[in-house]
């Protein structure tokens, strides 16, 4: 019912943000958002494919580029609903990781030849492929390793063009930064233009909650009392 906080440390929910969407704007929000204006630098009309986007991370991610003033943004998934329903969410292009054949070339395609940011929820073979697509002076930023904790990785490819892979999480961010970025967030969600699908569970269903999560359930949840 209670915790211990640091005061310096929290973030301020406006009223016109529920209790379930602001868990999720401060987590997954964050860390989507941060991705691409404190990590990635993204510079208005830039192209960017969000790898992962079924889940929470990414499903934000994809409406912050889009705000944020992408020329372009490209979802990646496996499944075709969540690439259906990316596409209601302002996705410009989708690519189906179904199957992994010519990957680059389809995420490229995808593009209309140019990528400029990766924001990779899953690592292994899927971000491999997308990496070979950057334009030069791209970037991936890994924020996520669903679907593999490594890869083998020959960095030839990326010499030439001067990619980058750069590491990230949210909460490496100064405070102020967050604080910022958080506001922003819920604005745009009370604002109906940031969409997350959140199921709230029962505090005595915490147990069923943390095994449905492992399995990644492609939507929010979040515990209630």
């Amino acid at each position: 019912e209670k915790s211990i906080v640091d005061p310096t440390k929290v973030l301020s929910v406006p009223d016109s943000v529920n209790s379930e969407l602001a868990v999720a704007l401060g987590i997954a929000g964050l860390t989507g958002w941060l991705a691409l204006t404190s990590r990635a630098k993204m510079q208005r009309g830039e192209h960017v494919v969000v790898l992962g986007s079924s889940g929470a991370v990414g499903t934000i991610a994809l409406q912050a580029a889009k705000i944020l003033g992408a020329g372009r943004v490209i979802a990646a998934s496996r499944s075709p609903d969540s690439l259906a329903e990316a596409q209601k969410l302002g996705a410009d292009a989708t690519v189906s990781l179904a199957t992994l054949d010519e990957l680059p070339e389809r995420i490229r395609d995808a593009g209309k030849g140019r990528v400029d940011i990766i924001l990779d929820t899953l690592w292994g073979t899927p971000a491999l492929a997308a990496l070979k697509a950057l334009s030069p002076g791209g970037r991936l930023v890994q924020i996520g390793s669903s679907a593999a904790a490594s890869v083998e990785l020959n960095p030839a490819f990326m010499r030439m063009p001067q990619s980058s892979i750069l590491g990230f999480s949210g909460g490496s961010v100064p405070h102020q930064e967050r604080l910022e970025a958080y506001a922003q967030l819920c604005d745009h969600a009370a604002r109906q233009q940031i969409r997350i699908d959140i199921e709230k569970i029962p505090l005595e269903s915490i147990q069923s909650a943390w095994e449905r999560q492992a399995s990644f359930p492609k939507k929010k949840l979040v515990i209630g009392i």
